[in-house]
């Protein structure tokens, strides 16, 4: 099998981040799937430190970093909205 220096993209921080000969080679050999993760969030993960990336809130606006990836198109509520909400819904 021929290998050639490959690109991929982290599926945590969607960096690019390179994927060597050498590194192709060695997961093979290991039968290890390729990495899904740059070597910045994997070391990171194994420290148990994760960043999450900033988003603004769809209710005040004020920017926060949720502990999830948001998905595209549906609301995102920090804390306090969401605390706001819980207490309204518990009043009616």
């Amino acid at each position: 099998m021929e290998y050639e220096q490959k690109t991929l993209t982290c599926v945590q921080c969607g960096e690019h981040f390179p994927f060597s000969v050498s590194g192709q080679k060695f997961f093979e050999q290991m039968r290890f799937t390729p990495p899904k993760r740059c070597v910045r969030c994997r070391r990171s993960r194994a420290e148990g430190k994760t960043e999450f990336a900033e988003v603004k809130c769809t209710e005040c606006g004020n920017n926060f970093a949720p502990r999830f990836t948001p998905r595209p198109g549906l609301p995102v509520f920090c804390r306090d909205c969401v605390q706001k909400q819980r207490r309204a819904s518990c009043a009616a």
